[in-house]
C-alpha cells in the first residue's frame, strides 16, 4: 500500500511488487499445456510472460543509463514503434522453453528491482525512472487482466 509518507522509491517498489503479483496469481495453478494455449489471438501465457520479460529486459539499460545520470533511449521511441518493437523481440523469443520463459520472469523483475535498489535518491526521483517502472508495473496489471479474464470465459 502506497501511503503519505512512503518514499518515491518505496512507492515504485510497492507498485512494481503488487503488480508483478497480481500477474502471478493470474497464472498461478495453471498447467504446462495452458500455459501454451493461444488466448489472445495467436498469444499464449507463455508467449505473454515472454513479452513482459522482453520489455523488463529492454528498461534494465536504461536504468542503469539513468542512475549514471545519461539520457535513456526508450524516452525517444515513438509510440508507432512499440508494435515493431513487440513483433521483433517475440519473433527471438516465441520460440523459447516454458520452463526458461518461467525462470527468466522472475529473474528480470528481480534485476530491476536490485538496480533500481542501488540507484542513488537524487537519480532515482528524476521522472524517466518512475515513468520507466510505471509503464512496466501497468504492463502486468494490464496482463494480469488479460489473463484472468480468459481464465474466467474458460474456466482455467
Amino acid at each position: 500500500m502506497v501511503t503519505e509518507t512512503s518514499s518515491p522509491r518505496q512507492n515504485v517498489f510497492t507498485l512494481l511488487k503488487a503488480n508483478r503479483k497480481l500477474l502471478i496469481d493470474a497464472i498461478d495453478g495453471l498447467s504446462p499445456e495452458q500455459m501454451i494455449v493461444a488466448i489472445d489471438g495467436d498469444w499464449s501465457v507463455k508467449d505473454i510472460l515472454t513479452h513482459v520479460v522482453s520489455w523488463d529486459e529492454l528498461i534494465l539499460p536504461d536504468l542503469r543509463r539513468l542512475g549514471r545520470g545519461r539520457v535513456p533511449t526508450l524516452a525517444s521511441n515513438p509510440g508507432e514503434a512499440t508494435d515493431k518493437w513487440n513483433d521483433l523481440l517475440m519473433a527471438f523469443r516465441r520460440n523459447l522453453p516454458l520452463d526458461q520463459v518461467i525462470e527468466e520472469f522472475a529473474e528480470t523483475r528481480a534485476e530491476v528491482i536490485a538496480v533500481l535498489g542501488e540507484m542513488s535518491a537524487d537519480r532515482f526521483l528524476g521522472g524517466h525512472v518512475v515513468g520507466h517502472c510505471q509503464v512496466a508495473a501497468l504492463h502486468d496489471w494490464e496482463h494480469a487482466r488479460q489473463i484472468t479474464e480468459w481464465r474466467s470465459k474458460v474456466g482455467a
